[in-house]
């Protein structure tokens, strides 16, 4: 067998070594920075500054869906998939199944919809 030659290097520090200028670019400032002058950028987890007189009240929580409205939205869910499935057992025809499940999904989800706004402006 012949002997081998490596005609480059396989680590190369050039190319991990960043240059000034790049090095500048990710640097944070340190503290004798803000003593020179610089301002530091304020902290992300201050409070909230609020005008005199102000109270902060924490949001309440959205009341959850009712019964009613829940069971509309399981039932606008499984009518495709169930009209679909009938359709191919043979159970009814598929233009009859089809348009079940439009006439079932569309008034389920509108009345669904229409009890969640209401739930919304409570």
């Amino acid at each position: 067998m012949g002997s081998a030659r490596v005609l480059h290097p396989i680590y190369d520090d050039s190319v991990t070594t960043p240059t000034d200028d790049e090095s500048r670019l990710w640097q944070q400032p340190s503290w004798k920075d803000a003593d020179q002058g610089a301002s530091p950028e304020p902290p992300l987890n201050e409070p909230a500054t609020t005008e005199p007189g102000m109270v902060l009240v924490p949001a309440t929580p959205p009341r959850p869906p009712s019964v009613i409205e829940s069971t509309l939205n399981v039932v606008s869910a499984v009518a495709w998939p169930l009209a679909i499935v009938l359709a191919i057992l043979g159970t009814g025809g598929w233009l009859l199944n089809l348009g079940a499940a439009f006439v079932i999904s569309a008034a389920a989800g509108a009345i669904s919809g229409e009890m969640r706004k209401r739930r919304g402006k409570e």
